[in-house]
């Protein structure tokens, strides 16, 4: 099944040609660039993992494969970088009717880009090509979107899509990857951006995958040991982690006796199903393990037991990366602690039980890429401390499979999670950002493009009621 990407925005497009690259790097890396420019021949009458990676992104109008994706920006100087960069590949290209720019850019200003700049015909243009691209899927999956929390297009614009998208496939999935702002960026209302995004993304999307800047760079710098990051750097961290979840991968055995085959497998729909199946809780999360750089890929050997290990305490202990983990961090024992100790102990913001404070889950997603996954024993991540009681625990972990390495790494392991990982930032960013409003700093700017003051108490009271949702946990 395939799924159609909107990149949105700077960050969006960036990395989006780094998503891309990646996937269509996976599906070169065992069969080489001139078949897999091709539509893949069937193996054994089944449907395999190339067709699958292949027909889930790409298509092929003509000899060069063209990514499933339309690209947006109210700029036009990304948009031709990243079409220009693609198609000087020559492996891959985005659809040249498919790439849609204005010719001056939304100034971080939400509301502009939210508004289209009063441009009314925007909106349809963008879901004329959407449209296009839907109707060269056989089977549609659903909806990606690449973009930003911080800037006006990406966030702006980008959360007018999803609402629209909404409208008009209101059975599919959407999907919202997001990156987080850093703590000290640059953009002045990056704050109140963030909340008038996330309030209105809760509304129309299915999920969404929140990644933060601020650790994403610190596993730059501290894991993959590069001296000056670029947001190129955090877009391919970025994108390793997106096609860890989102290319094909198959069921365990207990799960789906049919788990070699690759036909039908529909990612979306299970990230929608398991992972976001109530109206309240969409907030997701990835993290995975190993993430080493070039020059240790000779001297290092990893073993599975090591590794879901790792990734379990980087759960429990709501660590972006395995090195410096709080092993500290013990899920509770069956002690039963008082009314009054467990009332004291929400108020910190994660779960804290029997006087462990650590990140509880509603439901995980687990996928494992690469050689001896026969020996793989998941049985840690079925934990019934690791949920809320109210989740089944057929439905707490789905796990995914797939025996090929992936991106240089033998062994790699993604764990995509419904959890309380980011309730702390959000709660820091909801309060810096009604700090401002209450002084109204900056507000005049948001109504002089349509975005009065109840929007943004409506906003605020959205995510409020986010923050306690996940707290109660």
């Amino acid at each position: 099944m395939s799924m159609v990407t909107l990149q949105l925005g700077q960050f969006g497009n960036q990395l989006g040609h780094e998503f891309f690259n990646t996937a269509l790097d996976d599906i070169y890396s065992f069969n080489g660039t001139n078949a897999a420019k091709k539509k893949f021949a069937l193996t054994d009458n089944k449907y395999n993992y190339e067709d699958a990676a292949f027909d889930t992104f790409f298509h092929t109008p003509s000899n060069l494969p063209l990514a499933r994706a339309v690209m947006i920006d109210t700029e036009a100087k990304v948009v031709d970088d990243i079409f220009t960069k693609a198609k000087a590949t020559n492996l891959w290209s985005y659809d040249p009717n498919c790439c849609i720019h204005k010719q001056r850019g939304s100034g971080n200003n939400w509301a502009l880009g939210y508004c289209m700049d009063g441009d009314q015909h925007l909106l349809e243009e963008i879901m004329e090509r959407v449209q296009r691209q839907a109707e060269n899927c056989d089977s549609l999956n659903g909806f990606l979107l690449l973009m930003s929390l911080a800037g006006g297009t990406g966030s702006g614009l980008g959360t007018r899509c999803t609402e629209e998208l909404r409208d008009r496939y209101s059975n599919c999935q959407i999907i919202n990857k997001v990156i987080w702002p850093y703590s000290n960026g640059e953009v002045i209302v990056q704050d109140y951006n963030t909340i008038l995004t996330l309030s209105h993304l809760y509304k129309a999307s299915t999920g969404l995958i929140i990644l933060e800047n601020d650790k994403l760079h610190e596993i730059c710098t501290r894991l993959l040991k590069i001296k000056n990051v670029s947001f190129q750097h955090i877009n391919k961290v970025i994108a390793h982690k997106l096609a860890g979840v989102l290319l094909p991968s198959t069921s365990l055995p207990s799960q789906d006796p049919k788990r070699n085959d690759y036909l039908g497998i529909n990612i979306l729909g299970e990230i929608g199903e398991h992972l976001c199946s109530h109206a309240d809780y969409k907030l997701l999360n990835i993290i995975d393990i190993p993430q080493i750089p070039d020059h240790s890929f000779d001297y290092t050997n990893y073993n599975w037991h090591g590794l879901l290990k790792h990734l379990r305490q980087m759960l429990i202990a709501n660590a972006a990366m395995e090195e410096n983990i709080r092993w500290q961090v013990k899920l509770p024992s069956r002690k039963v602690m008082s009314q009054s100790e467990k009332m004291a102990n929400l108020s910190l913001g994660l779960s804290v039980h029997n006087d462990t404070m650590y990140n509880k889950s509603i439901a995980n997603m687990l996928v494992i890429r690469g050689s001896a996954i026969d020996k793989v024993d998941v049985d840690a991540f079925r934990d019934s401390r690791l949920y809320v009681n109210w989740v089944p625990s057929c439905s707490a972990l789905t796990t995914r499979i797939n025996d090929r390495p992936y991106n240089k790494y033998e062994k790699s392991a993604f764990l995509l999670s419904n959890s309380q990982f980011c309730i702390p930032t959000i709660n820091s960013v909801a309060e810096k950002a009604w700090n401002m409003f209450a002084n109204r700093a900056y507000v005049h700017q948001y109504a002089n493009n349509g975005i009065s003051e109840d929007d943004f108490v409506e906003s605020f009271a959205t995510v409020e009621q986010v923050i306690t949702n996940y707290k109660k946990l």
